[in-house]
């Protein structure tokens, strides 16, 4: 993928994101979007894999360079 809007993150990715910029631990984001902490972790491997980040600091220091986190 060449261009950075191709690597935009989903919106339940994106909101994963934001999630993790807010501080909160795979559980409590599990609980917060009411999904389980097995699909969490499913999400942000997906993410991570889209944006080319190699951990949750790295997402979210993307996150906001592109604008996707507020």
């Amino acid at each position: 993928m060449g261009d950075w809007e191709d690597k935009a993150p989903t919106p339940t990715e994106q909101r994963l994101l934001q999630e993790m910029a807010d501080g909160f631990e795979m559980k409590e984001t599990a609980d917060r979007l009411h999904i389980s902490v097995k699909t969490v972790k499913s999400h942000r491997s997906n993410l991570y894999r889209r944006i080319d980040a190699m951990n949750a600091p790295h997402a979210v220091a993307i996150g906001f360079r592109k604008g996707w986190i507020i």
